[in-house]
C-alpha cells in the first residue's frame, strides 16, 4: 500500500545511494593508497567525507555501500582507472560512474528506458 504525501525516489537516486557513495569512497582510497594523494584532497576529489575515508582507511568503518560494489568483477579495475583520469585533471559525472558499476553488474541504467524523463542525457 502506498503512502500518501511521498515523494517517491527515481531509479538514479535509488541506484546512485546504493553504488556511488561506495564506488567513490574506494576511489578516495585508491587516490590516498596508491598515488599518494593527501586523504583531504582525495576525498574532495571523490566526493565523500574525509573522517569517512579515514575511517576506511584505517579499518574502523566499511559502509554497506562499498560492500556493495567491492566485489564485483572489474571494479577494482574501473577504480584504478577512475582514480588516474581524476588525477590527470578529468571531471567524471556520477552517472558516467553509475552506469560503469551498473554495467559491471550486469544491469542497464532504469532511467535509460524512457529517455525523456532521463536526467543522465
Amino acid at each position: 500500500m502506498r503512502r500518501a504525501g511521498l515523494i517517491e525516489p527515481t531509479p538514479c537516486e535509488l541506484y546512485g545511494y546504493k553504488y556511488l557513495k561506495g564506488i567513490r569512497l574506494l576511489i578516495a582510497a585508491e587516490l590516498v593508497r596508491r598515488h599518494g594523494v593527501p586523504q583531504l584532497r582525495a576525498s574532495r576529489l571523490a566526493g565523500v567525507p574525509q573522517p569517512l575515508l579515514n575511517a576506511f582507511l584505517h579499518g574502523r568503518r566499511h559502509p554497506t555501500a562499498v560492500k556493495e560494489v567491492e566485489d564485483v568483477e572489474g571494479v577494482s579495475e574501473l577504480v584504478h582507472s577512475v582514480a588516474e583520469s581524476i588525477l590527470r585533471g578529468s571531471v567524471i559525472s556520477a552517472c558516467e560512474l553509475c552506469r560503469a558499476v551498473l554495467s559491471l553488474k550486469g544491469l542497464k541504467c532504469p532511467e535509460a528506458v524512457d529517455t525523456s524523463m532521463n536526467m543522465c542525457g
